[in-house]
């Protein structure tokens, strides 16, 4: 088996995560935003997914909502080992 620097592997999954992730932010009239995963319209309503899966959702009245832009917000960094103690 060949020997992968930790490094290169850390720099590997940062790359894959950033390019997987995709959110956005719905912006209410109210200021406030959610963050979801991907939006459908349904009649007056906006369903906004909150994970790929399409199971967990909240709909919102689409007049309700002003704009969706990019969640730029930080992702947080897979943790790769964890430590054992006993």
């Amino acid at each position: 088996m060949r020997f992968v620097p930790k490094w290169m592997m850390l720099a590997l999954v940062a790359l894959a995560t950033t390019a997987l992730h995709a959110r956005e932010n719905a912006v209410l009239r109210t200021g406030f935003t959610i963050s979801h995963d991907h939006h459908q319209q349904i009649g007056t309503r906006t369903r906004l997914f909150l994970k790929a899966d399409s199971e967990e959702y909240v709909d919102i009245e689409s007049e309700k909502i002003v704009s969706f832009e990019p969640d730029e917000s930080p992702i947080p960094a897979p943790r790769l080992w964890t430590s054992i103690r006993s």
